[in-house]
């Protein structure tokens, strides 16, 4: 399958385009160890960190990550939705900047903690287009907390990338009201999960003992990395 991302040339030339999401791990999990395995005897499951473990690293780098395409700045006031000032080393060759207020009145009576936030949106100027059935997550980088630290929370959605073929805006919380922020051009912004949309129906049955024994025998049976070795099917994102 293929997912396209696309822009003005220029873009292209002088942004951070987006990346297969393994290009762009978080900081603190490259900088992680995978655990002291010399500590016991035998080798142990128990003492290995997140770093061996498997569906967090699928997590991690499932789909593809949208990064800053420029430098940016935000100092947010607390004084409601034109409480801002934004701006990007971009801003002069975009009409509306990378950084634009939202509108506050989508969302409702939501109130993110105390309910001291700004409501602001990434504007990215790619287009993401993808095969017929296929739509895509937009999600906060999955395992990572460097922009919540900074105080921008993305939030999820899922658009049909197969048919809308504009660049999609994301919408973030604002909530740092006590220093400038900058981010740099090439910080992950948002990770995009490609999937197949399809009609699904639930159901709720009791399941079959010996299937639950058979099933944890095969991950029991090994010292370390048994999920790994005995179910993970790995998918590629070029």
């Amino acid at each position: 399958m293929k997912i396209k991302f696309s822009a003005l040339p220029f873009l292209i030339e002088a942004t951070a385009n987006p990346v297969p999401a393994l290009a762009a791990m978080p900081k603190w999990y490259k900088k992680s160890g995978v655990g002291h395995e010399d500590f016991y005897p035998i080798p142990n499951k128990s003492n290995g960190t997140v770093k061996k473990c498997v569906p967090f690293l699928d997590a991690l780098t499932t789909g593809y990550t949208i990064l800053a395409a420029a430098d940016i700045f935000i100092k947010g006031f607390p004084d409601g939705a034109s409480g801002y000032t934004a701006s990007s080393a971009l801003d002069e060759c975009l009409p509306n900047g990378l950084i634009g207020a939202h509108n506050v009145a989508q969302m409702g009576k939501f109130k993110y903690m105390d309910g001291n936030h700004i409501v602001l949106k990434y504007q990215n100027p790619f287009m993401i287009e993808t095969p017929k059935g296929f739509s895509c997550l937009f999600t906060p980088v999955l395992n990572s907390f460097e922009l919540q630290s900074k105080g921008l929370h993305f939030l999820s959605g899922i658009v049909d990338s197969d048919v809308y073929n504009v660049p999609i805006a994301f919408p973030f919380l604002f909530t740092n009201f006590e220093k400038e922020v900058i981010i740099e051009k090439g910080t992950p912004l948002v990770q995009v999960i490609p999937f197949k949309k399809e009609d699904w129906k639930m159901s709720m049955e009791p399941e079959d003992e010996a299937k639950i024994k058979g099933q944890y025998a095969r991950v029991t049976s090994r010292f370390k990395d048994s999920y790994k070795r005995a179910f993970w099917r790995k998918s590629k994102y070029r």
